[in-house]
C-alpha cells in the first residue's frame, strides 16, 4: 500500500507581496527551514515548491519495510497499541552535512531516533535520545553518501493519537531555504555596510535582520557563502572554486553550485531529471531578493559544463573535511 500524501506547508502558511522586505504573517516555526509561496510580479505563482506531508503505511516495523522519504517533506507517524517502532529510509547521493529532526512528540512521551547505513543496522551514525518529550535535532552531520535507515521509537508513553514528525535536510539547502524564506534583498555588502555592486547602503530589515547573517554579503556569491558555511564575508565567484571542485554535470546533488557567467547558484534539487528540470536558490542581481527557482538544465556526463539560461556553468562540490 503506498504511502498517503498531501500538499501542505508546515504548521503556517507565509504570503509573500511583490517587492515586501520580509513575509508578512510568518514567523520561526521550523528548526530545519520554513515553506514558503510567493506571489510574484508575474501573478499568483509559487515560487518553491511545497513541502508534501507524508503519513506512514504500516507495515514499517522492519528495516526491510523501512518507507522512503524525501528531504524537506513532513513524515509522520504514531505508535497504536502494539506498535513499538517506525522505520523510514533515505539516501544520499553524495557526501554532504546534514540536519536530521524529530518532532511534535506528545506531553507526557518520550521518543528517540536512531539513523543506521543500511548495511549495518546495529550500530547508529547518530542516536537522538533527549529525555521527555523533547525535540531531537542533529545539524551540520558530516555523512556519505548511501542508504539510510531511520528508527523512530518510543523509550515510554507511546501515543497512537498524536503524530511525530520527522524531517530531514542537506544543511546548505536548509541554510539557503533561510534566505529566501526571508526575502534576504540583494546587496554586494554586509548588513550596514557600504554596497559595491549597487551602490548605496545595505541595509536589511524585518525578519532579513538577523545578528547570524548581518556580517555576510548578501550577494549571490555571499549567498552560496552563507549556505555551505564558509566564513564571513564570504567569497566571491572567482574564489568560490578554491573551496570546492568540479563534477560532472549530471552528477549535480542537493547543495551543490552552478558557477558560471559572472553568477553562481545553489542547486536544490531534480525535479524531473530527465527532462532537465531542476530547482535553484540563489541571490539573482540588484533589486531583487533571494528566490527559488524551477530551471532547465542542460548537463554534461562527460564535463562540469551546464547549460542555464542560454550560458555555460560548471558544476562544483563543496570540498569536505
Amino acid at each position: 500500500m503506498p504511502i498517503t500524501t498531501k500538499k501542505t506547508i508546515t504548521r503556517a502558511l507565509c504570503f509573500i507581496l511583490p517587492f515586501a522586505v520580509a513575509p508578512i504573517g510568518c514567523s520561526e516555526i521550523d528548526p530545519l527551514e520554513q515553506d514558503v509561496l510567493e506571489l510574484d510580479e508575474e501573478g499568483m505563482t509559487e515560487s518553491a515548491e511545497q513541502a508534501l506531508s507524508v503519513y506512514e503505511t504500516e507495515p514499517n516495523n522492519t528495516p526491510s519495510s523501512a518507507k522512503a522519504i524525501k528531504m524537506r517533506d513532513d513524515n509522520h507517524g504514531a505508535f497504536p497499541s502494539g506498535d513499538t517502532v517506525d522505520y523510514w529510509k533515505f539516501n544520499l547521493p553524495a557526501r554532504m552535512y546534514v540536519n536530521i529532526f524529530l518532532g511534535n512528540i506528545p506531553a507526557g512521551s518520550d521518543y528517540d531516533i536512531q539513523v543506521f547505513k543500511s548495511t549495518d543496522v546495529s550500530s547508529p551514525v547518530w542516536s537522538g535520545t533527549k529525555g521527555s518529550n523533547a525535540d531531537e535535532l542533529v545539524v551540520s552531520r558530516d555523512m556519505q553518501a548511501g542508504d539510510y535507515i531511520v528508527k523512530v521509537y518510543p523509550y515510554g508513553g507511546p501515543r497512537g493519537d498524536v503524530q511525530y514528525r520527522l524531517r530531514y535536510a542537506p544543511t546548505a539547502i536548509s541554510r539557503g531555504w533561510e534566505w529566501v524564506d526571508v526575502q534576504m534583498p540583494y546587496c554586494g555588502g554586509v548588513n550596514g555596510g557600504a554596497d559595491l555592486l549597487c551602490g548605496g547602503t545595505c541595509v536589511r530589515t524585518g525578519s532579513a535582520a538577523n545578528p547570524l547573517w548581518d556580517p555576510y554579503r548578501s550577494d549571490c556569491s555571499g549567498f552560496v557563502s552563507w549556505a555551505w558555511q564558509l566564513a564571513a564575508p564570504g567569497l566571491t565567484t572567482s574564489t568560490l572554486p578554491n573551496a570546492s571542485t568540479t563534477i560532472t554535470g549530471s552528477n549535480l546533488a542537493p547543495g551543490d553550485i552552478l558557477l558560471g557567467n559572472g553568477h553562481v547558484v545553489l542547486f536544490e534539487s531534480w525535479t524531473d531529471k530527465a527532462a532537465g528540470k531542476a530547482r535553484i536558490l540563489h541571490e539573482p542581481t540588484c533589486d531583487t531578493v533571494a528566490k527559488a527557482e524551477t530551471v532547465t538544465l542542460t548537463a554534461s556526463s562527460s564535463s562540469s559544463n551546464v547549460q542555464l539560461w542560454g550560458a555555460n556553468y560548471n558544476a562544483y562540490r563543496r570540498n569536505m573535511p
